[in-house]
């Protein structure tokens, strides 16, 4: 499953009070539990808008059509508006990552048996625990499911169903976890696609240079306007000098690109410089503007 979400992101209130004035939308985020600790969202009609990017998602889907994305893809630019992923890690299990997805679309049951019949897709309809689900199988053995809400899809793999539900008994959405709070109160939900991540704690020793440690905090948000996409990265360090450390880090590593690029790649060189890196106080934030063009020039350089 986790291969068709990077899909997504490429192509990619039932809430506390102040969530309804912020533009979070209820029927939604609200079918996502507490927990997690990254939520990523994409704004879908946004993104199937650019040309580009409706070309590399219809080229990612072509290479296994016997998906249920797949069979969907037909209705994207007029039903899907949204989708959503949370990811969580079990307290009994925190090496095995849950991903649950949730599509928000205009759709019938029988609209979606019948793509998933004319795509040639094994399925089975169920009902547990008061809730109607579609098994998509591969062979013989059920892979993923999706969880049918009133104008919401839910997937996810089968194995993390019981997960899944004993995740809502506490009725209280993904937008309430207490790690992600201060950084969804600096999101825009209106924007192309957002993440909020509780931080990046299961890097190995090795994978982060001496004498840094991994983010506490990670916030990003992603534009697209007049043909040019806007966005930054902010990232929560543990604390001011730990954050120019890793600036200082990254503004060297740009820089050595930058001197190496400039001769034989000058369009990369140039792009290059309009990625901004700084820190205030504890918080490291990466910034930029590029046009589509100079995203195809990125693609076609060797």
């Amino acid at each position: 499953m986790k291969k068709y979400l990077l899909g997504i992101i490429i192509s990619a209130v039932l809430i506390f009070p102040g969530c309804r004035k912020s533009g979070f939308d209820s029927s939604h985020f609200s079918l996502l539990p507490e927990g997690a600790t990254a939520l990523f969202s994409v704004n879908v009609q946004k993104l199937v808008a650019i040309p580009e990017i409706n070309r590399l998602f219809q080229d990612e889907l072509k290479k296994d059509n016997k998906h249920f994305f797949a069979a969907i893809y037909q209705q994207l630019e007029k039903d899907l508006t949204q989708a959503s992923v949370a990811i969580y890690s079990p307290e009994n299990k925190p090496a095995e990552m849950v991903v649950i997805l949730a599509i928000k679309m205009n759709y019938s049951k029988e609209q979606l048996l019948d793509l998933l019949s004319a795509n040639k897709i094994n399925y089975s309809v169920n009902n547990e625990q008061a809730m109607e689900m579609i098994e998509i199988r591969r062979g013989n053995q059920p892979e993923d499911l999706i969880l049918l809400f009133k104008n919401n899809l839910l997937l996810l793999e089968k194995k993390h169903l019981q997960f899944f539900l004993n995740a809502r008994k506490t009725k209280k959405s993904v937008l309430e976890t207490a790690a992600l709070k201060n950084g969804l109160k600096k999101i825009s939900p209106q924007k192309l696609l957002f993440l909020v991540s509780a931080g990046i704690t299961d890097l190995k020793s090795g994978e982060v240079p001496p004498g840094l440690a991994a983010p506490k905090e990670v916030i990003a948000e992603l534009d697209y306007a007049r043909q040019a996409f806007s966005g930054y990265l902010l990232a929560l360090a543990k604390d001011e000098q730990e954050a120019q450390n890793i600036v200082n880090l990254i503004n060297g590593i740009k820089s050595l690109v930058i001197m190496g690029a400039s001769q034989k790649n000058p369009q990369l060189s140039s792009i290059i410089q309009k990625i901004n890196i700084n820190a205030q106080k504890n918080e490291i934030k990466i910034d930029f503007n590029l046009t589509i063009q100079e995203l195809e020039n990125l693609k076609n350089l060797k």
